[in-house]
């Protein structure tokens, strides 16, 4: 392979371009007055940070997070832990409207829950996208990346990584998606939220730690974030634990889950 050629102007405007290079001080200056984070789930995740949140199925982690995102489109705290209001959009390509509909309405009297203006929701349009396709998954991130764009949205979640790369247990696309997701917070200070399910090998193991999230060497590795739910083996209470917190020291950990 041929040795770049140091003195070529392409080469010079390229390098330059590619990085951005300054004394330590002047980052740490520009650090300073940048805005501080915000809460958005108590010391667990805060705005402009790329989080995580894995569980087995059927333990409500979909639930959990239609929750905490209600409590931020309204203002109010979540489990007793401050959040910061601003806009969500929920990418969900796990339920269905009608099963979001029945888990916030009173079927007694054909009445569902008013969610705030500001909680928005996508769904794949299979009006209009073939699901069998195997290419169709290519361009979704795009696809996902305009309508957040479009919609002005500053929280974001994506439920379930899984849809959007089947492959991510075999750790093949996961570590491209994540580093597109972590563009987006750290390019335009978008707070993001994957969920993400336990690899099938894992499920049987009694300990609670970054081994049991699917690809966890791609995904974990750039996540500034990651909590899991659990299901106490003896008392079969389910409970959150926090496993990597980049910025913050960890509150919810092995002997204090929540």
């Amino acid at each position: 392979m041929s040795k770049p050629n140091f003195g070529d102007s392409n080469f010079e405007s390229q390098r330059k371009s590619y990085f951005k290079t300054k004394p330590l001080n002047e980052w740490m200056e520009e650090a300073k007055k940048k805005n501080k984070t915000l809460p958005l789930f108590g010391s667990i995740w805060h705005s402009g940070e790329l989080a995580i949140c894995f569980a087995d199925t059927g333990l409500g982690k979909s639930i959990l997070l239609y929750s905490l995102f209600e409590s931020i489109t309204s203002n109010r705290m979540f489990l007793n832990m401050e959040t910061t209001y601003d806009k969500v959009h929920y990418f969900d390509f796990e339920l269905s409207s009608q099963s979001v509909y029945l888990r916030y309405s009173d079927l007694s009297n054909n009445s569902h829950y008013d969610f705030d203006e500001n909680f928005v929701r996508s769904e794949i349009n299979l009006d209009t996208v073939d699901l069998t396709d195997t290419s169709s998954g290519n361009s979704l991130f795009k696809y996902i990346e305009e309508e957040i764009f479009i919609n002005h949205a500053k929280i974001v979640c994506i439920d379930n990584i899984s849809f959007i790369s089947t492959d991510n247990e075999k750790n093949r696309f996961a570590t491209q998606l994540m580093k597109s997701l972590l563009q987006l917070t750290r390019k335009h200070g978008i707070s993001v939220l994957v969920l993400a399910h336990e690899p099938k090998e894992d499920k049987n193991s009694n300990k609670l730690n970054l081994n049991r999230l699917a690809g966890a060497k791609s995904l974990s590795n750039y996540a500034d974030v990651v909590f899991a739910l659990g299901k106490s083996a003896i008392w079969g209470i389910i409970y959150l634990k926090e496993l990597k917190n980049r910025n913050r020291e960890i509150v919810y950990h092995e002997n204090n889950v929540l």
